[in-house]
């Protein structure tokens, strides 16, 4: 091996993993919501593009796939920066799309960090070793972070990490909020569901069963009801679209009927639904049960470690109050990452000097921001991500279904908790998010080429691999 090619291939490990460690800074950070935190996050994927580059001149050649679910991003991107351009009148006035310029440009940039690490996951990330370690990771960490968030909860001195001082009415775990902590636990709880799926050995089913468990019922102990029920949509998906069984996993007896298999599946879950049932009843289920009892509010959040307070009413007129947002600028929206700024001229509640800087619902929010223009892009990408998990989930390569289906059962949890709070507007969720979306693409289209070109001698073969393959082909 070559000294290129030695560089190429220390490059490519230390990118893929790079990746990974942001994904954990991300989220120990408190969700990557403050001006440090952004700043290290921005410099970490720059970092990470940077050794991409020097990987493209080390190998003389740079291929680069570009998933159908990142063209939505870019659509995003390139009408933020519509709206941020500004301009001065010959009386001085500023006149731009955007009522808030300097919002908008730090919402482009944040958008363009969050495309490169799609890219970075469909590049480096979907080869069969480095998904698999990624599951594992991935099953390890929300374990830790479960485990972490129990023993600081029931040790509590009004710390995070028990030495820093946390001005929140509701935090769990890392999180200001404990929706975010239930949003973040929906974006790990599939892996160890999909890892037990795949395994044959009844003491690895139980272990990775147990993991799941533990997971679920840590986000359920956190009170958040709009976790509770993406968690269950989630545990409904992962029964009712199991992947096709592959032979390499299946004994010479196991020929059983996808009818059987969904029974077997959905009795695993219910299991596992028991036993965090039982869990949250061992831990205290009084906390559970008397959160569900309170009125439907919102919890103090607002700008993280700040003593600013938020939209004093509940989400029913926070909602209408943000329609009335959008109705006043439908088209372009009032700009991306304006809502806190333009949002207290449409509050009917007259709650002078209180302030919020989201809508609770990341599809309204969308509307609001980005108007009309933004909901067709928006639906673009949910067409595209679910059509990429619907071929993913039915592909007949050995794992690449497995791990389609636990893409998209992440990005359901989230799509579905998005109807009451606002996850994708922190960048540790949007980071998994965006890079699931962009992994369930590239292994879709590994699916059709694998496919057409009768691969079939490893179960997910490196992507590159094959493009470079198909290219040289073409030539």
């Amino acid at each position: 091996m070559g000294t290129p090619q030695a560089m190429k291939n220390i490059l490519d490990r230390v990118i893929a993993y790079g990746f990974i460690a942001l994904i954990f800074f991300s989220a120990l950070a408190h969700g990557t919501v403050e001006p440090w935190s952004e700043l290290v996050f921005v410099l970490w994927i720059a970092g990470l593009a940077m050794l991409w580059a020097i990987r493209a001149v080390a190998a003389k050649r740079l291929i680069l796939y570009v998933p159908q679910t990142l063209w939505p991003l870019i659509a995003f991107i390139l009408l933020g920066v519509a709206q941020s351009f500004a301009f001065k009148d010959g009386n001085g006035y500023l006149h731009s799309l955007s009522s808030d310029v300097e919002a908008t440009r730090s919402a482009v940039l944040m958008l363009a960090c969050l495309l490169v690490g799609g890219l970075i996951a469909a590049n480096f990330l979907t080869h069969r070793e480095r998904l698999w370690r990624l599951a594992l990771v991935l099953t390890f960490f929300g374990v830790a972070l479960s485990t972490f968030a129990l023993m600081q909860y029931f040790t509590w001195n009004g710390k995070f990490f028990w030495f820093r001082a946390a001005y929140a009415e509701a935090p769990f775990g890392p999180f200001v909020n404990r929706n975010h902590f239930a949003g973040y636990m929906e974006l790990l709880l599939p892996w160890p569901v999909i890892v037990m799926m795949s395994r044959r050995r009844w003491e690895e089913k139980f272990f990775y069963g147990f993991a799941a468990a533990w997971m679920a019922m840590s986000a359920v102990f956190s009170q958040s009801r709009g976790g509770m029920i993406s968690i269950l949509a989630q545990l409904m998906f992962l029964a009712a679209f199991s992947p096709r069984d592959s032979q390499e996993y299946l004994t010479e007896d196991s020929g059983r009927s996808r009818l059987g298999t969904f029974w077997l599946r959905s009795g695993a879950i219910a299991v596992m639904v028991l036993a965090i049932a039982g869990g949250v009843s061992w831990l205290g289920s009084e906390r559970v049960t008397d959160r569900l009892a309170i009125k439907q509010g919102i919890e103090k959040s607002g700008t993280y470690l700040s003593a600013l307070s938020t939209y004093s009413g509940n989400r029913l007129e926070l909602w209408r109050d943000s329609w009335a947002l959008f109705r006043a600028q439908p088209l372009m929206g009032a700009g991306l990452g304006a809502f806190e700024t333009v949002f207290p001229a449409y509050n009917k509640q007259n709650n002078s000097g209180l302030i919020t800087s989201q809508a609770h619902n990341d599809y309204l929010q969308v509307l609001t921001d980005g108007g009309i223009i933004g909901g067709i892009i928006a639906l673009w990408f949910l067409g595209a991500t679910g059509w990429a998990i619907r071929r993913g989930i039915r592909s007949q390569e050995p794992m690449m279904n497995f791990y389609a289906l636990g893409c998209g059962a992440g990005i359901l949890g989230l799509l579905v908790h998005s109807l009451f709070d606002f996850n994708l507007q922190l960048p540790s969720h949007a980071l998994l998010f965006i890079a699931f979306s962009a992994i369930v693409a590239q292994l879709r289209e590994l699916a059709v080429l694998i496919a057409n070109a009768r691969v079939t001698a490893r179960p997910i073969a490196d992507a590159r691999r094959i493009l470079l393959a198909r290219r040289k082909r073409e030539v």
